[in-house]
C-alpha cells in the first residue's frame, strides 16, 4: 500500500529539542474531507457579483452547513481506520473531525514518523516534520494533527495605549 508523505514548513523561531517520550499522550485528530466546497465557492461568487440575482443575499450558518459537510463514507473510513489501530474515536464538529487519544509511540508507528519536542520562547509543542498518510485514508482525510503544523512563534501581544482621552492604537 502506498502512503502520501506530508511535510512541514517550519516557521521561524522554533527550536527542535529531544525526541518526544513514547508514552506521552496526544489528541490525534483527522480532518475529514468535505463535500460541497465547489457549490459553496459558486455561491460566494454569486452573492459577491452585482450582476447576479443572488447579489448581497449572504448565506446563513445553517445554509453553509447544509452545503458543505463531511463525506459520510470518509467519516466511516476514518473511524474504521482509528478503530483498527486501537484508537477510541469520536466525531466532533458535525463529523468534520475524528479524534482520539494515542501515545506518541502509537502515532509514530501508524504514521511512519518521529515526534520531537519543539520550543519557541515560552511555547512548547510536540510535532513531527513529516508523516505518511496511510493509503486507505487518501482522498478521505485532508490532514492529521498534531503532526506538521506549527503555531506562529511570534504571536503578537496586543496592548492598547490610552493617552489624553483617546485610544491611540494597538501595538504588538
Amino acid at each position: 500500500t502506498s502512503h502520501g508523505v506530508m511535510g512541514a514548513m517550519l516557521p521561524a523561531g522554533w527550536t527542535q529539542g529531544a525526541r518526544a517520550e513514547s508514552s506521552t499522550q496526544l489528541q490525534l485528530t483527522l480532518a475529514i474531507k468535505l463535500e460541497g466546497t465547489a457549490s459553496l465557492e459558486s455561491e460566494l461568487y454569486a452573492v459577491s457579483d452585482p450582476t447576479s440575482a443572488r447579489y448581497g443575499k449572504h448565506l446563513s450558518s445553517a445554509e453553509v452547513s447544509a452545503l458543505v459537510r463531511p463525506a459520510t463514507s470518509s467519516l466511516s473510513v476514518a473511524k474504521a481506520w482509528m478503530a483498527r489501530n486501537g484508537i477510541v474515536a469520536s466525531a466532533v464538529n458535525g463529523g468534520e473531525y475524528v479524534t482520539g487519544t494515542v501515545t506518541v509511540g502509537q502515532a509514530e508507528a501508524i504514521l511512519g514518523t518521529k515526534y520531537y519536542n519543539w520550543s519557541a520562547g515560552d511555547a512548547s509543542v510536540t510535532r513531527a516534520l513529516e508523516y505518511s498518510l496511510p493509503a486507505e485514508l487518501q482522498g478521505h482525510v485532508d490532514f492529521i494533527s498534531p503532526t506538521t503544523g506549527f503555531p506562529s512563534a511570534a504571536a503578537p501581544k496586543l496592548s492598547v495605549s490610552y493617552r489624553g482621552g483617546g485610544i491611540r492604537g494597538l501595538s504588538s
